[in-house]
């Protein structure tokens, strides 16, 4: 590979939406290579045999544990740098992504030219966090989830129960006790106000957290 390319892995399950980042990444950016992955585990693959400068990844796929993975990356790999893109709301998701190392955070609904900014200014080894996202931890906030006291566990068994995963299929993703992912979930209820997966989606949704 030339010494001035870059490396970008693409973890994405749309294959629509790989083209389309693909394209408009080599039109505007020199000199860059893509690995695509569909899932987590060819994704840490990658990582781990190529040399990969950013990924740029979703966190809504099928079987797919995006905290842990950012985790893995992490901590085996700490120069490897990434953007989050998705469709999740910024204010809910950004600051646990941004706390967990993550090099930029952007929503799918940003204009083109947004996300070759982003990903410019990141392999330049900045960061990108859009202005209102500055402000809000500037201001100290905690974002919608945050400001209701979910730890980060709590939070992540939030997440896949919005997505409509079950007890049993969260802690096999978690890697965590069945027992464990029923406590999380009583606690999530009782410091959410709801009763049920439905208000907690309903919940979600009223408060911008898409998945």
């Amino acid at each position: 590979m030339n010494p001035t390319t870059k490396r970008i892995l693409l973890v994405e399950d749309h294959s629509v939406v790989i083209a389309g980042i693909k394209m408009l990444l080599q039109k505007t950016i020199p000199n860059l290579e893509f690995e695509e992955a569909n899932d987590g585990e060819t994704a840490y693959s990658l990582v781990m045999s190529k040399d990969v400068d950013l990924i740029v990844m979703d966190v809504n796929m099928p079987s797919f544990n995006a905290f842990s993975f950012i985790n893995r990356v992490k901590t085996a790999r700490p120069a490897v740098r990434i953007l989050v893109f998705s469709v999740n709301s910024e204010e809910a998701f950004a600051l646990r992504f941004i706390k967990m190392g993550v090099n930029g955070y952007l929503n799918k609904e940003a204009p083109s030219g947004t996300l070759v900014s982003a990903v410019n200014k990141i392999l330049e080894g900045k960061n990108y966090f859009s202005e209102e996202l500055m402000n809000t931890m500037l201001s100290g906030k905690k974002g919608t989830a945050g400001s209701r006291g979910l730890s980060a566990k709590e939070f992540e068994v939030m997440h896949h129960l919005v997505k409509g995963l079950g007890i049993s299929a969260i802690a096999k993703l978690m890697n965590l006790a069945p027992s464990t992912i029923a406590t999380h979930k009583s606690r999530i209820f009782n410091k959410l106000g709801v009763n049920n997966v439905i208000e907690l989606s309903q919940y979600a949704t009223a408060t911008q957290l898409s998945v």
